[in-house]
Formats: C-alpha cells, sequence, structure tokens
C-alpha cells in the first residue's frame, strides 16, 4: 500500500512539474504576452493616478487625486474618440478638441470650463513622422501673456529627442524670444 501512494504522490509530481517549453517548434508560432495597461501609479494612499481604457485598449479616463492645503482634490479627464481617433478631452476646467488628419494630430484647440475658446496649438512634423514643431496662439492673451509660444524638436540620428526649444512672442509682429 505505501509503495501505491508513493507511485501516486511521484507521479502526481511528474504530473505538474512537466510542462510544454514556451519555444516553438517548427511551423508554430511563439506566445505572445498579453498586454498590460497601467491602472493606478500612486504616490500616497490619498494621492494617486488611475487610468480607464475601452476594449480597444484606448485610455477613457484619467483621474489625478493629490492632498493640497484645503484637503483632497480629485481632476477626472474623460477621452473620446471616433472611429479609433481621439476627438476630444474633457475636465471640469474645460475641454481639448484633436484635429486628426492622416493619423497626426494636427492641431489641438483648448476650450474654458465656460467655453471660450482660450488657445490652439498647431503641429508641424518631418518626413520621419516626427514632431518638429508646435506653434501655440492664444486667443485674447492676459496681462503680461504672450500670444504666441513656440517649441522646437531636434533629434538624434537614432530617433531620440536631442534638443527642446521654447520661445514666445508678446505680439504676432515681433520676431520670436527663446525662453532659455
Amino acid at each position: 500500500m505505501r509503495n501505491i501512494y508513493l507511485l501516486l504522490i511521484g507521479g502526481l509530481l511528474l504530473s505538474v512539474s512537466c510542462k510544454k517549453p514556451n519555444n516553438p517548434g517548427p511551423g508554430e508560432k511563439p506566445l505572445e504576452p498579453m498586454p498590460r495597461y497601467v491602472s493606478k501609479i500612486a504616490n500616497a494612499e490619498n494621492e494617486f493616478r488611475e487610468y480607464a481604457y475601452n476594449n480597444q485598449h484606448f485610455l477613457t479616463q484619467y483621474a489625478s487625486q493629490f492632498l493640497g492645503s484645503g484637503g483632497i482634490t480629485r481632476i477626472v479627464t474623460n477621452f473620446t474618440y471616433v472611429n479609433g481617433v481621439i476627438t476630444k478631452a474633457e475636465s471640469p476646467g474645460g475641454r481639448v478638441e484633436y484635429v486628426v488628419e492622416n493619423g497626426k494630430v494636427k492641431a489641438t484647440k483648448y476650450f474654458t470650463q465656460n467655453g471660450t475658446h482660450r488657445t490652439t496649438i498647431n503641429y508641424t512634423y518631418n518626413a520621419k513622422g516626427q514632431l518638429i514643431e508646435w506653434l501655440e496662439h492664444i486667443h485674447n492673451p492676459w496681462q503680461n501673456e504672450p500670444v504666441e509660444t513656440k517649441q522646437v524638436y531636434e533629434y538624434h540620428a537614432d530617433g531620440n529627442v536631442k534638443r527642446i526649444e521654447q520661445f514666445y512672442r508678446n505680439l504676432v509682429t515681433d520676431p520670436f524670444t527663446s525662453t532659455g
């Protein structure tokens, strides 16, 4: 009887310890890992960022919660897509509308909480599809605020960003001035 138990235990151990290796054989496709998406990044119990996605794995909601002098603040931004292309992001502070052409964001339009068109940013790409410049026009700028800002991107040969320069101008007729 003791030998039967030893054989059963030995057989059980062999059956659970012997697994098919993850090395594909000839004509077999390798197993692809399941994609993983960040759902929460926490700095503390009451300070974190949360992310929610739809079935196509597009970001549909971003929530930021933090502790300030007035207590806990939570800001939620919701994202809208049409045919797999982002069209809008909305939060209590306002909304952003995206203008997309040929799969690239060509412009973003920012509106305040009351619907006032605050800024428009136009994006320029090089032949490799890399962002090389964005130009922001500020509609009805506040006192001492520029009417336009610009960022210019330069890349290394391997495609990594080499330099970002920032500029501004107080009148559309003025030349741009570097902020650096």
